[in-house]
């Protein structure tokens, strides 16, 4: 293989690459989601312009990539249909090879500021994170989501069957929609073959109204599958909350830890609690109280 180095930089060489020489070690994102055709036509005319990151695989002429898996996957199509004469090689960034920990913290990190994991991707690299000895806790805090975020993936999504995830990557359900039902289900219910009825009951439903678009929910699982209700879970106030000027509008406020004890114990249901804080600032016209409001709201959801 045939490469120039170009200069150095801070991030490490530049060289050109052939990108048939660059091996997918840690691809994470799913193929559905790489969206190829939309950048498609300006690889074809201008080649990948934006350099990618790799390592150098010791003895041998192939590198690892890290960061750019879509460029290169867009100049390999070029290259397929043989309109690739812009593609031939791709200017490459080099870096030491980071562990496998590193890399799966790295890239929920790093495409958090380009175009994020979806739900799906993250469970998948949550649950090899822990394999790989990470904690919940961990997780949270090197990636900037809350633990509930990363253990409602972890638990009703991550080990959700080949059927399931099929058909959340197909947007037939939502992650957030397994969850719920995960929730609502008794303890000895499968939840793959309740996620698995309920969207095969949505297609059949579809078909014969209308061809709008629907996802399965939490009220479409059958009564019997259903866990009881338990009684909700008492809001106190929180006189030291509310603002002065609050003195013809007095509501109580919830304490973030009585919120974060019931949602622990599956009393609340973590999108109401979501709602209510948000019902409960729509009741207040100072700005003061309403600033307060998102501050409870965002520790709770950090804590």
């Amino acid at each position: 293989m045939k490469k120039s180095e170009i200069n150095e930089t801070r991030n490490g060489h530049k060289y050109l690459v052939d990108p048939r020489n660059i091996v997918f070690v840690f691809n994470k994102r799913r193929k559905e989601n790489f969206e190829i055709e939309s950048i498609l036509d300006s690889v074809i005319a201008n080649g990948v312009l934006q350099p990618i990151t790799c390592f150098k695989i010791a003895g041998t002429e192939t590198y690892g990539l890290i960061d750019g898996e879509r460029r290169v996957r867009t100049a390999l199509k070029a290259i397929e249909m043989g309109q690739g004469e812009k593609c031939q090689y791709i200017e490459t960034i080099t870096k030491p090879k980071p562990s496998d920990i590193d890399y799966r913290y790295e890239i929920l990190v790093r495409n958090a500021d380009q175009k994020p994991l979806t739900d799906l991707e993250q469970a998948e690299t949550f649950k090899e994170l822990k394999e790989l000895g990470c904690s919940v806790e961990d997780i949270s805090k090197r990636i900037g989501k809350s633990v509930v975020h990363v253990r409602n993936l972890l638990k009703f999504v991550a080990d959700a069957s080949p059927e399931v995830k099929e058909a959340i990557a197909k947007k037939d359900i939502s992650t957030s929609q397994v969850i719920n039902i995960g929730k609502s289900i008794k303890k000895d219910a499968d939840l793959n073959k309740v996620v698995a009825d309920v969207v095969e009951k949505k297609k059949e439903s579809k078909q014969k109204t209308s061809d709008k678009k629907e996802t399965a929910k939490v009220k479409d699982v059958p009564v019997e599958l259903l866990k009881e209700k338990k009684p909700k879970a008492t809001i106190q106030k929180n006189d030291d909350f509310l603002a002065e000027k609050s003195e013809t509008k007095v509501c109580p406020v919830p304490d973030k830890k009585i919120i974060k004890n019931a949602i622990q114990h599956d009393d609340i249901p973590y999108n109401d609690v979501i709602a209510m804080l948000d019902c409960i600032k729509e009741l207040f016209d100072d700005k003061d109280t309403k600033c307060k409001i998102d501050v409870v709201a965002k520790e709770f959801l950090e804590n």
